[in-house]
């Protein structure tokens, strides 16, 4: 029987974090106005893992069955069949990864984040999913293993939630940015006028004001390369 690894300390603590009830259904709005009534209708038919009455009375989700909930709602753009979406809801709630002491689903969000690399969730039509790093993903495809199926990246809802002003605190309190990108997260959301320039590795990025702005500076800076900031007001 493979040992279970660990997690480092800073991991353990995010994970921990992102498994506190910090969301309700009005959060939703914040990233899609017309999916708060068709959440509800979501949690009532099971798609979020969880059908009990107390449950479905108090409208509460960590981030991990938040960032679920996002998935749903692009499968749903995609008019995947809500039986295929509870079958699959059924088991990410419940397979455990079999590294570490987590579910599988939560160690791809939890990775997606900490590593800052994309992880694509894939889901056939009988509901079954798996999770795959690019390198994975790559070697599978070249066998020929995989059925018909939806290959949906994670990191661009990781990255959408980061890049709203509503959600600061949170970023902050479960050190999802670093302190630097934090301060200059805030500043882009405050200030119509500031610009950010980023050194990352092999060339600098210059963040110019703009409506732009914000999801340019997280799409710059949400990556592993090696960067520094400097603000200009």
């Amino acid at each position: 029987m493979a040992s279970v690894r660990a997690l480092s300390e800073k991991q353990q603590r995010i994970h921990e974090g992102l498994k506190e009830k910090s969301f309700g259904i009005k959060d939703i709005k914040r990233l899609d106005e017309k999916n708060v009534r068709q959440l509800r209708y979501w949690i009532t038919l099971g798609l979020l893992g969880n059908t009990t009455d107390e449950a479905i009375g108090q409208d509460k989700f960590n981030f991990y069955e938040f960032m679920w909930a996002l998935i749903i709602r692009e499968l749903k753009e995609l008019n995947f069949d809500n039986d295929i979406i509870k079958r699959c809801a059924d088991e990410i709630f419940s397979r455990v990864d079999k590294s570490y002491d987590m579910l599988e689903f939560e160690k791809a969000i939890l990775f997606t984040l900490v590593n800052r690399r994309d992880s694509f969730f894939v889901i056939n039509k009988g509901g079954e999913f798996e999770v795959y790093r690019p390198d994975d993903l790559t070697r599978i495809a070249e066998k020929n293993r995989f059925d018909t199926c939806v290959v949906l990246n994670i990191l661009p809802l990781v990255k959408g939630f980061l890049y709203l002003g509503d959600f600061i605190g949170y970023v902050s309190e479960h050190e999802l940015l670093k302190e630097n990108e934090l301060r200059a997260l805030q500043i882009l959301h405050s200030s119509k006028e500031a610009s950010v320039t980023i050194e990352l590795s092999n060339k600098t990025v210059t963040i110019k004001p703009g409506k732009q702005a914000v999801l340019e500076f997280i799409n710059a800076v949400f990556t592993d390369e090696t960067k520094k900031l400097s603000i200009q007001l």
